[in-house]
């Protein structure tokens, strides 16, 4: 014990030197502009994003996600949700209560999303506006969708 802690007391400033490194070479790469606008923005409401991006998007803009599509298995544990979970569900993911696009699934596909999404028109994106307070959709960037496009990088596409 008493070993390694003069190891570390002798190499501390090349272990924070090293530290440094990675912490700024991770903002670097992840130094997205449609991130950055997002968190820079004053708004209150909802993000609607993909499956793959809900943690990321979720996490880097601090901003509400409407529904985390990556996990839909939390319903057990907050059956008070249960009504406006499945209004979402058939609404904007167009899911009916008892048939999931993949059983046994806790999770929706981005390949169902991107499907669902690219079809909406600019009405039914109003519409689901209105009613869930949705201020940004974020997706990936190879993503179509029937909005003007916001801001747009090398991986997000920003609609509002």
């Amino acid at each position: 014990t008493i070993f390694l802690v003069a190891l570390l007391i002798q190499n501390f400033s090349k272990i924070t030197s090293i530290k440094s490194n990675l912490i700024n070479e991770f903002k670097k790469k992840e130094n997205f502009e449609v991130i950055n606008f997002i968190k820079g923005s004053n708004s209150k409401g909802h993000i609607i994003t993909s499956s793959n991006f809900t943690s990321e998007v979720f996490k880097k803009t601090e901003k509400p996600i409407l529904l985390h599509t990556e996990s839909l298995d939390f319903i057990p544990y907050h059956p008070y949700l249960v009504n406006k979970f499945f209004d979402i569900l058939r609404e904007i993911y167009e899911i009916d209560d008892l048939v999931p696009p993949n059983r046994n699934n806790p999770s929706l596909s981005d390949e169902y999303i991107k499907k669902i999404f690219e079809n909406k028109s600019n009405e039914d994106w109003s519409q689901i506006n209105k009613k869930y307070n949705i201020d940004f959709i974020i997706v990936p960037k190879n993503w179509n969708l029937n909005l003007e496009i916001i801001r747009e990088d090398e991986k997000f596409r920003l609609y509002k």
